[in-house]
């Protein structure tokens, strides 16, 4: 059975109120988008920042700022891109994958509290459920099809 609007309403007020924590969260121990992008880095060989930027759904100045200064702390490599020569690809250096790892400790320590007073089982439950969720969000951005000029505000509109 399909939920129904008060539903999507438990879940999207959930979601809310998590997200709010989450960034609360973020904000105090201000490693977010740092672990973000080490972990988009170290699942690929090489990345290209505007592709980093369009999985954080961020600008591309805001995350080339943010690979600087990796690259400044020696946690990332950066690369000319042999196919084009105005970009360079992203790659994590040793020292990135140790504060990678650090990051994750931190975060997994982090959640660990968050959750002390729940048992196993659910915690598993809702990081299975997480995952499917993300896993259909993925999904629908990909059937979503962009407008035809590429430009949101060039797209005809309709009148109807």
């Amino acid at each position: 059975m399909q939920p129904d609007d008060r539903d999507i309403e438990v879940l999207t007020s959930g979601l809310l109120a998590v997200g709010r924590e989450l960034s609360k969260a973020r904000e105090r121990q201000g490693e977010g988008s740092r672990l973000t992008i080490l972990q988009l880095v170290a699942e690929t060989t090489e990345v290209r920042p505007s592709d980093l930027a369009t999985e954080m759904q961020l600008s591309l100045s805001a995350v080339t700022r943010q690979i600087h200064a990796l690259a400044e702390a020696g946690q990332v490599e950066l690369r000319n891109d042999p196919n084009d020569r105005r970009s360079f690809r992203v790659v994590l250096t040793g020292a990135g994958k140790e504060e990678l790892q650090r990051l994750v400790r931190k975060s997994h320590d982090r959640f660990a509290n968050f959750l002390a007073d729940w048992n196993g089982d659910d915690t598993v439950l809702l990081g299975t459920l997480l995952n499917r969720l993300a896993a259909s969000i993925k999904a629908a951005r990909a059937r979503q099809q962009p407008p035809a000029s590429g430009r949101t505000w060039q797209a005809p509109r309709d009148e109807s």
